[in-house]
């Protein structure tokens, strides 16, 4: 009998889900976790702090577009999970520049991943949504 590529996904996909749920005491960290971080703010937040050894709150509001409110919710969520790190000079005026943790470039480069993974199949994602 001959395994189809398609078959080979869906045994590599069981076999992956498998492993991730014996390991995670019964909550699913994508849920609890990731979720709640992959809002659009603070995903353009993450990408634009990785192309930068830091950035001020102005600088990232001006390159994400985004509301003052709304930045300061992403970034609190992005600092309060260990995905960004908050310095603040002590100056006047205050200086504060945010950068990426070891754990948030970990995580940035797994959104690279997907952003690349929608790129190379955004036209039978967009004939899907028809």
């Amino acid at each position: 009998m001959r395994v189809t590529n398609n078959e080979n996904q869906n045994i590599n996909i069981k076999k992956r889900v498998e492993k991730i749920f014996k390991t995670t005491l019964a909550l699913c960290p994508i849920r609890d976790i990731v979720s709640p971080l992959l809002d659009k703010w603070s995903v353009s937040a993450l990408l634009y702090l990785g192309c930068s050894e830091s950035l001020r709150f102005n600088e990232l509001k001006e390159m994400i577009g985004v509301s003052p409110r709304m930045l300061t919710v992403s970034l609190k969520k992005l600092e309060r999970n260990g995905f960004i790190k908050r310095r603040i000079y002590k100056q006047i005026p205050p200086k504060v520049e945010y950068s990426l943790t070891a754990l948030g470039k970990g995580f940035a480069l797994q959104i690279l991943n997907l952003a690349e993974w929608v790129n190379s199949n955004v036209k039978e994602i967009a004939r899907i949504k028809k």
